[in-house]
């Protein structure tokens, strides 16, 4: 899945990122991934984001997330791309 991140300070300097999947609780403010661990489908990394996005769009084959700030977006990436060679490994310890 291909996601942009966006900032109001600099609209025009994008971030961009390919991820294996991403959700948002927009009630909780927390964006998750899955990461199977062996058998255990039901492990999820979560990150509680605060400030929240200023807007989160969906799509099948794209996310878009936008931030007030700059260097909110830039710690958004960083766990981001975290978040996902901890899932892509966690894939890894499939059992089957």
């Amino acid at each position: 899945m291909k996601v942009w991140i966006l900032n109001l300070e600099h609209p025009d300097q994008p971030l961009d990122i390919e991820v294996r999947e991403l959700m948002y609780d927009a009630a909780t403010g927390a964006f998750s991934m899955s990461r199977p661990i062996g058998d255990d489908w039901l492990q999820r990394i979560v990150r509680i984001q605060e400030p929240r996005p200023e807007l989160f769009h969906q799509s099948q084959q794209k996310t878009v997330v936008v931030f007030d700030s700059g260097a909110v977006a830039s710690e958004f990436l960083t766990w981001l791309k975290a978040a996902d060679a901890e899932a892509d490994h966690g894939f890894k310890t499939m059992r089957g």
